[in-house]
């Protein structure tokens, strides 16, 4: 495919979210969401809080990512068949529903495989995209534990594609992950269980059943949950007015000052303020004399100063690490992943 080929590509994956219309089809890519706003689709309901222009413009993004992660894979050893940048293009899937006279449709990003990290067997691909705080949490955690509702999903599409024999292994598949700032982040190699697979369909057949027969299911959500205050059914599910403000643009305030009042603060700050200029002069004249002797250590009074000098060690390139090992398996090997708790940080006043 050229150049001018992918570009073009781009700009129809971005159309389709732009221009995007309501369908009453029960759609893979929300197997493992609310299951009332799958039921309000289902049944062909109106959105009561369509989402706003930057919202589908953050869609069209992710289509747009799409292209990139799907290069950069190819780029580090990866075979892809059935994307949007293959000459095959995407399939279009489709699973009965138990108990239902329906379908669940939709369209995997393709099919993907590798002689190390895939064994040389085809699996299912999925590319995402995400801010570059929960790209973080997902090299951390996973993108199974941040994002769970993404198992669903792609367990539904190994499933047909097993079927179709398209893929080696129906539980296993692959997220190509890129971040908005344009970092692409290593694969991540996920699996399930079979019986996943049939509890998602199980779930979706009552969705179906619920709408066909005009019954929507509880909520399965508070109202003050970021999930429901994104959902474009809030305001009809929650029989209100209101419009939520979008949790991702919602201002952060920073905690009010506190002004201590107990006598051993006070005097804990007084004698701060006291101490820190002669202890500033005192460092300045500890390096001044460093510098004179060539950086050497200043030793006096049980006192050492002197200037650090690191440990010879293993350094790696850490993105270039990333590229050529699974995510999962990084996961395994990361040390000291507890958060380190925020820095106390004694200074004097602005003025």
């Amino acid at each position: 495919m050229t150049d001018t080929q992918r570009g073009n590509t781009w700009q129809s994956l971005a159309a389709e979210d732009i221009s995007r219309e309501q369908s009453p089809h029960l759609r893979i890519s929300a197997a493992g969401k609310c299951p009332r706003a799958q039921t309000y689709a289902a049944m062909g309901t109106p959105e009561s809080n369509p989402p706003p222009p930057h919202a589908l413009n953050m869609m069209a993004l992710g289509h747009m990512a799409e292209v990139l992660i799907i290069m950069e894979m190819e780029k580090n050893g990866w075979e892809t068949r059935h994307t949007v940048l293959s000459d095959q293009g995407q399939l279009e899937l489709e699973l009965p529903l138990p108990g239902a006279d329906r379908t669940v449709r939709g369209h995997p990003d393709g099919i993907c495989r590798h002689k190390t990290h895939t064994r040389d067997l085809w699996v299912t691909l999925e590319c995402k995209s995400m801010s570059p705080d929960k790209g973080i949490e997902v090299q951390l955690k996973g993108i199974a534990q941040v994002y769970p509702a993404y198992i669903p999903q792609i367990s539904l599409y190994g499933r047909r594609l097993k079927d179709m024999q398209a893929v080696s292994h129906g539980e296993r598949g692959v997220f190509g992950i890129m971040d908005r700032e344009g970092r692409v982040l290593s694969p991540q190699r996920v699996h399930w269980e079979r019986q996943e697979v049939d509890a998602t369909l199980a779930r979706l057949g009552r969705i179906a059943r619920d709408a066909d027969e005009g019954r929507l299911p509880d909520r399965p959500h508070a109202q003050s949950d970021p999930d429901c205050r994104r959902c474009p059914y809030y305001s009809l599910c929650w029989e209100t007015d209101e419009t939520p403000e979008d949790p991702d643009e919602a201002p952060r305030q920073p905690p009010e000052p506190h002004y201590p009042r107990q006598a051993e603060v006070l005097q804990a700050a007084r004698e701060w303020a006291e101490l820190k200029p002669r202890v500033d002069r005192a460092r300045d004249m500890l390096q001044a004399v460093s510098n004179s002797h060539n950086q050497a250590d200043v030793i006096a009074e049980g006192v050492v100063a002197g200037y650090f000098q690191p440990r010879s060690e293993r350094v790696y390139d850490t993105d270039a690490l990333e590229r050529v090992v699974p995510a999962d398996i990084l996961n395994q090997c990361r040390v000291n992943l507890r958060e380190k708790p925020p820095a106390f940080w004694v200074r004097t006043e602005r003025r």
